[in-house]
């Protein structure tokens, strides 16, 4: 009789946005069978199913419809493009056995349950719609791109904490005439305008790399938004052919403006990645 009950619950079917769950599902969760206070379920192979080592286990099943809907939209937030996840969307893979594409469209994707650690476990209904796979979103790989992520957003504000104390000693210089030549045309320290150039290029890297939804770009920063260097440099200043005062205020006004842009741009990745 509890057989026939329990087989008659099974074929009553079970969806999760228009998607059928596996009757094997079904009759666990209406039976309570992965049911648990403590501890974890280890997998029947520690193999996934390409042969390689798997090492998690089954943390916690979700045994009504709810928290699986709850879990199922927690992906898309947690799983965003960010320059690193999202970046295995042209054929290639990541470099760790049994990988697949990293998932952007989560229409097709039901999740049901976590490992002990709390990555989750999904059913993919990408290539079969009556018989989906089972797939698991490896922590350790989550957290380490977080970790990459944290490192590149350190690096943008170290460039950009770089690049401000780059044009203020070239405009510094400029004031106290450290570089001036007898002929009255000035030269730059060569240190600091290096450290100038390559503070623009590492942003403008990072962007490109990891940050491509930032409003950035390194035209916004070039030599050229500081009109006393070149005034300087061309002999514009010895000559008095520019107006010192109003050249020298529109330098210092770029270099406000860009510390309090990039200071934004550092905050707005902060504020994104949950830093």
């Amino acid at each position: 009789m509890r057989g026939t009950l329990l087989q008659a619950l099974t074929v009553l079917g079970m969806k999760i946005r228009n998607l059928n769950l596996p009757k094997e599902m079904i009759t666990a969760i209406q039976t309570g069978l992965l049911r648990r206070d403590v501890g974890s379920w280890q997998l029947k192979t520690d193999c996934d199913s390409y042969g390689y080592l798997l090492e998690t286990e089954l943390g916690e099943f979700y045994e009504s419809e709810q928290p699986i809907i709850n879990a199922t939209k927690q992906l898309s937030s947690d799983f965003v493009i960010d320059g690193v996840y999202g970046v295995y969307g042209d054929g290639s893979l990541p470099d760790y056995p049994g990988a697949i594409q990293d998932i952007t469209d989560f229409r097709y994707i039901i999740c049901f349950g976590s490992s002990g650690d709390g990555a989750p476990f999904c059913l993919d209904y990408r290539s079969s719609i009556e018989d989906p796979s089972v797939i698991w979103w490896d922590d350790i790989n989550r957290r380490e791109r977080k970790k990459i992520i944290c490192e590149k957003i350190e690096e943008f504000y170290e460039a950009s904490i770089a690049y401000t104390n780059a044009c203020d000693q070239l405009i510094t210089d400029i004031q106290r005439m450290t570089y001036r030549c007898e002929s009255g045309y000035y030269t730059n320290d060569p240190a600091a305008y290096a450290l100038f150039e390559q503070s623009i290029s590492k942003m403008e890297m990072l962007h490109g790399l990891y940050f491509q939804r930032i409003d950035f770009d390194s035209e916004d920063f070039a030599i050229d938004k500081m009109p006393l260097i070149w005034a300087a440099n061309s002999g514009e200043l010895a000559r008095k052919t520019v107006n010192s005062d109003e050249v020298y205020k529109k330098s210092r006004d770029h270099i406000k403006s860009s510390s309090d842009r990039l200071s934004g741009l550092c905050k707005e990745l902060m504020h994104k990645h949950m830093i």
